[in-house]
């Protein structure tokens, strides 16, 4: 898997994570991401999400929030 991040044709947050290896339907697969949150009518909900930002640099600052958030968990798990 070769990770870039590329600016797709998106109106919202066109720069996004991808991977550059597979493609579907002509564009590289973007990476999501679990995201929970409490929905006022049905509770709990989780949804994917794009790593994706408005500019390059708030994409890869989402990025390198994401493997923050993996080493953290991995370190967790090796405590426990």
């Amino acid at each position: 898997m070769k990770l870039e991040i590329r600016k797709l044709g998106y109106s919202r947050a066109p720069w996004r994570l991808v991977d550059a290896d597979r493609q579907e339907f002509g564009k590289p697969v973007e990476i999501e991401v679990p995201v929970v949150f409490d929905h006022p009518d049905i509770g709990i909900t989780v949804l994917s999400e794009s790593v994706s930002g408005d500019t390059q640099r708030e994409c890869v600052r989402q990025t390198l929030d994401l493997l923050g958030r993996l080493i953290e968990q991995r370190l967790r798990e090796r405590t426990t």
